[in-house]
């Protein structure tokens, strides 16, 4: 919902890439709607896809696009929707007084439905697995429940998975640092409470790199 911090940080991952002499491959981890003023903004960009040719481009589902989702077939979803989907909903042109849901799928543009139901929930490389949430040590990838992998805190955190991957997630923000642990990178640094937004730059062989942008 930080369309700004998105735009500076998307010209930072660029750069980044255009000094490697490479594409850049973007893994967006989930939460793309909420926590900020600019959801619509930040959906269309995503729509839009990237602007170097080469570059390519993965948006991953997290809890917020499926909280958004729920609301627009259940009232009971829609009302536990609503404290923390006010400013999506207002930037889709709804005012507080007008917030229902028939009006809420009124709003949303076709496009933008059809895109967030069609995000999926992991992407794997031989060396990492993207996700929004995290994992539930103990379980192979295809055993893992859904909610798990879009809401999981403390039981990813207690115990090490058994995955053969390391796990890079957002879900869980930080003080505004990303955190290494043993077998998994945490990049949610919390833009909407620190006004930070940060990537991670994976190469092979080479150790983690970390970009951030910050609000002005």
């Amino acid at each position: 919902g930080m369309a700004n911090l998105l735009d500076r940080l998307l010209l930072e991952i660029e750069a980044d890439a255009a000094n490697l002499g490479a594409p850049a491959r973007v893994i967006f981890l989930g939460d793309i709607v909420n926590r900020g003023p600019d959801s619509r903004k930040v959906v269309e960009r995503l729509l839009e896809g990237p602007r170097r040719l080469g570059d390519e481009w993965l948006v991953l589902r997290g809890n917020h696009e499926q909280s958004l989702l729920d609301a627009l077939d259940d009232d009971d979803a829609f009302e536990k929707f609503i404290p923390r989907g006010v400013q999506t909903m207002q930037s889709y042109g709804l005012t507080r007084k007008s917030m229902t849901r028939k009006a809420f799928r009124s709003a949303l543009p076709d496009s933008h439905k059809t895109f967030l139901e069609g995000l999926p929930l992991t992407c794997r490389t031989k060396t990492h697995l993207f996700v929004h949430a995290g994992v539930l040590p103990g379980k192979q990838l295809q055993d893992q429940k859904p909610n798990d992998l879009l809401t999981i805190r403390e039981r990813f955190f207690e115990k090490a998975h058994t995955l053969h991957r390391t796990v890079v997630h957002g879900h869980t923000p930080t003080n505004g640092d990303p955190v290494i642990a043993e077998k998994r990178i945490d990049i949610d640094t919390g833009a909407y409470l620190t006004g930070i937004l940060t990537a991670v730059a994976l190469q092979c062989g080479h150790e983690p790199r970390f970009l951030s942008v910050q609000s002005r």
